[in-house]
């Protein structure tokens, strides 16, 4: 064993030395000596958790580890360490007590010739396998850097004896989400990250179906068109509500009663555009700021209307429930903070900002209200190497810091190959409070062996040029970063008009051209031949980074044929069919040697383009 690599399992807690009094020994030379036992070996969740720990520690060791129930146990050697997963007798009687653990809460304690894994799950958090997970991170410094075999780093040793130590962890944050499908390989990854919540707060817009309910009987309960405007617009779930009419504020507090007069009442205004108008609306804004058709159009600050009357609408709630929170976002024209009002107690609010800076959030913070942060920001990029690393990491830490109680990305649209490194980022910045963002980013390289040092010169590349783009962000309405940056610009030139969230397919052909991939290439073929005579892992994970970017140059051509306007002479929808089948291919192929990698939807539903196969004349 090298030097280096015996630093770095020293720092993790691992002994690599003779067994002593006070350390567990869990492998000699390659040979098991501990079995994993599951008491309860009915229950889903300590299974999952015990398999999670056999699966690592025999890549780290080449051994193999049995898993046995509790009269199994008892037919092991005694000179064999007992790892207990899942609360039980056993586990109890060897210090592992879970009856006092709050929701979420895990432990992990070895002691003597135990460990004892054991957690408080609840219905959206499996706290058991993150007992594991925890052991697993901090004494055998095992990283899931993507989902699957090849993302995960397990570092090898043979021998490994782990000191007495005793933990109780918990997330700090009530939510931890990053919205997926959640399926398979990526599951896993998402339970390794502690993804799950505790949180009793509720979200998502609040007033889907009050035109279907209420528009009959109730016109005045929504919105003011300007002239040349009607309702519904654009569409029926988009409705806004006229909040300066008293009944609007008299049915919401209606319905909460109906409900029982609950702790919690979610009152986030629907999504889109057409605000209300009317004069007794326009009274509770900025005042002679904005034109009618200004508001409608969602190019407004709002705020100020919104603020007044959840502080209304809270006064009269809390009369009845002195404890009840109001749930809302801080998005679309009513996401800048408050400039001349006050938020009231008990507001619970979804941040959807940018990330480019923290002056809004800090502002949000300074209200007293408590804050999630819910972005978009990972919709930007398309399929291709978007990566504000420095950035993102900093907004996440300063919200930390400043109030924030959760978070709920949209979504996590699995573009592992390029950029995987971001998603790590975030997830691992929430499992691990003392990393900063240049560790998290250290970690991720540090799984591609000597090659460490060029996957970051990778990294820092994509990331200069992630600057250099300035997307503007979603936040309900763009926020632009920089007229003058490359996704600004480019926009103009070719034409391309509205939400940054289809631009951002559009614009993927003339972003990431041949000029701006090869440099990247070029340092990943430096590191491929840096690792060529180190492990497969190394080796694989370099050429998992060149497959993502050979899939990219094959992807950004779909899209350009997929625009009629952007065709060269002589390509035609077969033309694009075509295209789309060496793409398919090669992403097949790639997925079935690598994992996965990305790249799901050939045509992303953004671009609102009919699949060309389903075309006659193809």
């Amino acid at each position: 064993m090298n030097r280096g690599f015996s630093l770095v399992l020293a720092s993790f807690g691992l002994v690599l030395s003779s067994p002593r009094s006070g350390a567990v020994t869990l492998a000699e030379h390659g040979v098991a000596r501990a079995v994993i036992v599951v008491e309860n070996a009915a229950n889903r969740l300590h299974a999952t958790a015990a398999q999670d720990l056999q699966r690592h520690l025999q890549r780290a060791t080449g051994a193999a580890f049995a898993i046995v129930d509790e009269a199994g146990a008892r037919g092991v050697d005694p000179a064999f360490a007992r790892l207990l997963v899942g609360a039980g007798r056993l586990s109890r009687a060897a210090g592992g007590d879970d009856s006092d653990l709050a929701a979420e809460a895990y432990r992990v304690v070895g002691r003597g010739n135990t460990i004892v894994f054991v957690g408080h799950d609840t219905g959206t958090s499996n706290a058991t396998a993150w007992a594991v997970g925890s052991f697993l991170d901090r004494q055998l410094g095992v990283r899931w850097l993507w989902p699957g075999e090849l993302g995960t780093h397990v570092p090898r040793a043979a021998t490994i004896i782990v000191p007495d130590f005793d933990l109780t962890g918990r997330p700090a944050l009530e939510q931890r989400r990053l919205r997926s499908r959640a399926e398979g390989a990526e599951s896993d990854w998402l339970r390794h990250h502690q993804m799950g919540s505790r949180m009793t707060y509720r979200f998502g817009h609040a007033f889907n179906d009050w035109w279907e309910k209420y528009h009959e009987t109730h016109p005045d309960y929504f919105a003011v068109p300007p002239a040349g405007e009607r309702q519904p617009y654009p569409r029926a779930e988009w409705v806004k509500l006229r909040l300066g009419n008293p009944a609007v504020a008299d049915q919401m507090i209606a319905n909460w009663r109906a409900a029982g007069r609950p702790d919690n009442w979610n009152v986030c205004p629907n999504d889109g555009s057409g605000w209300d108008t009317s004069a007794a609306a326009r009274a509770m804004d900025l005042p002679d700021r904005f034109t009618p058709e200004d508001i409608w159009r969602n190019k407004a600050n709002l705020t100020r209307r919104f603020v007044r009357f959840w502080n209304g609408l809270i006064e009269r709630m809390r009369a009845e429930n002195p404890r009840v929170t109001l749930s809302t976002y801080a998005y679309s024209c009513y996401r800048n903070p408050p400039i001349d009002v006050k938020l009231q107690p008990g507001m619970v609010l979804g941040m959807v900002q940018g990330y480019a800076e923290t002056d809004d959030w800090l502002k949000w913070h300074g209200t007293g209200a408590k804050m999630i942060l819910r972005p978009n920001w990972w919709h930007l990029g398309g399929s291709a190497p978007h990566l504000p690393l420095q950035a993102q990491g900093a907004y996440f830490r300063t919200a930390e810091a400043h109030g924030m109680i959760g978070f709920d990305f949209d979504s996590l649209l699995g573009q592992w190959g390029n950029q995987g490194a971001l998603y790590y980022l975030i997830a691992r910045l929430s499992t691990r409070a003392d990393l900063t963002v240049d560790d998290v980013i250290g970690e991720y390289a540090g799984a591609f062996g000597r090659a460490a040092p060029l996957i970051r010169d990778y990294l820092d590349y994509w990331e200069a040029f992630t600057r250099r783009i300035a997307s503007p962000i979603p936040a309900g309405g763009d926020v632009s970063q920089n007229r003058d940056g490359l996704y600004e610009t480019v926009a103009r030139q070719l034409g391309v008009t509205g939400s940054t969230l289809a631009g951002t397919w559009v614009l993927l052909p003339y972003l990431y051209t041949d000029e701006v991939i090869a440099p990247a290439e070029a340092i990943l073929a430096r590191a491929a031949a840096v690792v060529a005579a180190e492990d497969a892992f190394s080796r694989r994970r370099v050429g998992y980074l060149q497959a993502a970017l050979a899939l990219l140059k094959e992807h950004r051509e779909v899209v350009r044929l997929a625009d009629k306007k952007r065709r060269k002479p002589g390509e035609t929808n077969a033309t694009l069919v075509r295209q789309i089948e060496v793409f398919e291919a090669l992403r097949q192929k790639t997925t079935n040697e690598y994992g996965p990698i990305g790249f799901e939807e050939t045509l992303p539903s953004r671009l609102k383009i009919q699949d060309p196969r389903q075309l006659e004349g193809r």
